[in-house]
């Protein structure tokens, strides 16, 4: 994958009162993919091309395995990417759709709520997300049943903030030291 897939994004900053998943946020989120995807290609392309001009045959077996072992993995590279695109044309058509950003099963925003799960549960353990999830759930079903829908993510969020400034690992996170070793 080519080092011009990394190249950052700017990132869409909404305005206040701004609803989600917009027009204008649909437009750069479909932009940022369709980028993606024109790099993904050009990739692809310039392997084929590269490929076809290297295609000699060398007479040392070490070289020629070596020469086919760097094909393969280029090859399954080159795979991995087509795959890619395949998701991404998925996405476009679901911005298309206007259902990108909500849930399949329930229709619910996808986004800082997300982030608020994997905080809380810790970002390095997949059972604290698993812990992390039904809670934030059930505190956001709860504080709509007995104080109302407005105030359900200033809950949510501070619960959040809460666990941040308590356990910065999050419920299930290892010590800091733990967290270096593992990334």
């Amino acid at each position: 994958m080519s080092a011009e897939l990394h190249k950052p994004h700017q990132p869409y900053k909404p305005k206040a009162r701004e609803e989600y998943m917009n027009a204008k946020q649909l437009a750069h989120f479909r932009n940022m993919l369709a980028d993606m995807k024109r790099e993904l290609s050009q990739d692809i392309d310039r392997t084929v091309h590269t490929m076809q001009d290297e295609a000699t045959i060398f007479a040392d077996p070490n070289d020629r395995a070596s020469q086919e072992s760097d094909m393969s993995l280029e090859l399954r590279n080159r795979d991995r990417e087509r795959k890619l695109i395949k998701k991404i044309d998925e996405t476009i058509a679901r911005i298309d759709a206007n259902e990108y950003g909500y849930c399949d099963s329930c229709g619910v925003e996808i986004g800082l709520k997300a982030i608020a799960v994997m905080v809380v549960g810790g970002t390095t353990r997949i059972w604290g997300a698993l812990i992390a999830g039904p809670l934030i759930g059930v505190a956001e079903v709860m504080t709509i049943a007995y104080g109302g829908s407005q105030i359900r993510d200033f809950v949510v969020y501070g619960f959040m903030i809460a666990i941040l400034l308590l356990r910065p690992q999050g419920i299930l996170g290892g010590t800091r030291s733990d967290q270096g070793q593992r990334v």
